[in-house]
């Protein structure tokens, strides 16, 4: 954020020196990440099992907001894609 709104870094005594809005800036970006993090663990920890092997299956499930890659991001193979998620992600 600092340096999106300073062309030349500022340096005091051989450290960055920012303002307190870059440092707010900062915070907000990782309380929105661990927010979300939470929110996906929490939704996990929600989900009903009927055995145990549902419960060490889901220990390894990864949400899907934490992956960070989307079939868009995925070029080409529209046929397959399509494929991937009629068996993966409907039920």
């Amino acid at each position: 954020h600092h340096l999106m709104n300073n062309c030349e870094p500022c340096a005091r005594d051989g450290k960055l020196v920012i303002t307190s809005e870059s440092v707010r800036y900062g915070l907000s970006i990782l309380q929105g990440i661990q927010n979300e993090s939470r929110g996906s663990k929490k939704s996990l920890k929600d989900v009903v099992t009927e055995n145990e092997f549902e419960k060490r299956l889901l220990a390894d499930v990864i949400p899907p907001s934490d992956i960070g890659v989307t079939f868009e991001d995925i070029g080409a193979l529209e046929n397959v894609k399509d494929t991937l998620k009629e068996l993966v992600m409907l039920p």
